[in-house]
């Protein structure tokens, strides 16, 4: 007996689940240095109606983030998102300023 799947059924068993999908926007925020090196942290907001149910990650915590997530496998789009949103405010690639 032979089974036949769509490549669709591959891709939603095998596609990583989205750690951040309760997560509906991201913005990027200048800080103290005090409060992350570089001067900039990531805020996350879990619902646009209640904008103080998120997150606040320092921009130097990033990448280490992002990699954390996709090491248990889970996809963080919001978290790329952030990181490229500080890569074009400091002009480089954000794992060359940490």
């Amino acid at each position: 007996m032979s089974n036949h799947y769509e490549a669709s059924d591959f891709a939603r068993v095998f596609s990583p689940k989205n750690w951040e999908e309760q997560i509906e926007s991201v913005r990027v925020e200048a800080c103290a240095c005090e409060e992350d090196p570089l001067g900039y942290r990531a805020v996350f907001v879990a619902d646009s109606q209640k904008p103080t149910q998120g997150f606040v990650v320092g921009a130097s915590f990033l990448v280490e983030r992002s990699l954390d997530i996709c090491k248990s496998g889970y996809s963080a789009p919001m978290t790329r998102q952030a990181i490229a949103l500080i890569e074009g405010k400091l002009g480089r690639q954000l794992s060359e300023a940490v």
